[in-house]
């Protein structure tokens, strides 16, 4: 039953993916009819099973072995790179030391070779995809997110901030030094060394749950002090906004977007449709795309 199984997952992927549709576009099976198991005089045909593992495990079976594809096609590991990769691996059977073998049964891993092929490499092969979406597409990135600099001023009461932006505004071709100097006299103690400290670099994204009142004003954002006191989060704010340099900052954009899981999501998703179009990935089986087409990032939008 499970190579019969096997066989078919494989005939659904090519089905799907490598071949052209047929006239009803709805992928078919060969020997359809044909019986494969009776229970209770019931027969349970190839085509039954092949429909089965089609509409529940075909989005994810697509899915897994796009991914796989792709980290293929755009991603050559270096030799560096398979010396980190099993210095990582090294790094994790010495944290987890005698409990190494049992967690990786428990994860689903053969043994850890297959942990690093399937974990470690896939991981490292996704980082450098990434870094190549992202040197690829870098302005139109951050054109999108609206990415720029931000510092902020945050006061306890309204009155206090207020008086801060009035004196930020009194300022002749205020810079950031200027805006650090002033804000440094109106901020809790607590949050001086923020102040003082690089700009922030904050971008417009879906699921924004900290500081949501940026998704809006970053958007058609220019470089100095916005002009309003804005409230949020239990205080006062004011804003200074600096333009990224796109050279310099390139790395530091990168960093930021990586380590936000919401916004690493949001770039994946669109990395993956890019490199989809690239390679004209279609989904020809109605029933399967009707399935992908709402939130799969494999589809590009039309």
């Amino acid at each position: 039953m499970k190579k019969i199984t096997r066989i078919l997952i494989i005939t659904l992927v090519s089905l799907l993916v490598l071949t052209g549709c047929s006239k009803s576009n709805i992928s078919q099976v060969s020997d359809a009819d044909k019986n494969i198991a009776t229970i209770k005089e019931e027969n349970l045909t190839k085509g039954d099973i092949y429909e089965f593992i089609k509409l529940k495990y075909g989005t994810t079976i697509i899915t897994s072995t796009l991914v796989d594809m792709q980290l293929e096609q755009y991603v050559e590991l270096t030799d560096e790179d398979m010396t980190a990769a099993k210095k990582t691996l090294e790094e994790t059977k010495e944290n987890f030391k005698d409990k190494f073998e049992e967690i990786l049964e428990a994860s689903g891993y053969k043994d850890e070779a297959d942990y690093l092929e399937r974990f470690i490499l896939k991981n490292l092969k996704h980082q450098k995809m990434l870094a190549k979406y992202f040197d690829e597409n870098y302005e139109s990135i951050i054109e999108t997110l609206s990415t720029m600099k931000v510092r902020t001023l945050k006061a306890d009461n309204k009155a206090k901030a207020e008086e801060a932006l009035e004196k930020l505004q009194a300022i002749e071709e205020l810079d950031a030094d200027g805006f650090v100097e002033v804000a440094s006299e109106y901020v809790a103690e607590a949050d001086k060394e923020k102040v003082v400290a690089d700009a922030i670099i904050e971008h417009v994204y879906q699921g924004r749950d900290k500081d949501t009142y940026l998704n809006t004003k970053l958007v058609d954002a220019k470089p100095g002090l916005y002009n309003e006191v804005i409230a949020a989060d239990g205080g006062f704010v004011v804003l200074f906004f600096e333009e990224v340099e796109k050279e310099a900052d390139a790395d530091a954009i990168l960093a930021s977007i990586s380590s936000n899981e919401k916004l690493a999501e949001q770039i994946n998703k669109a990395m993956y449709a890019n490199y989809s179009q690239v390679g004209k990935f279609e989904i020809h089986d109605k029933q399967l795309f009707d399935q992908f087409k709402d939130n799969n990032p494999f589809l590009p939008s039309k």
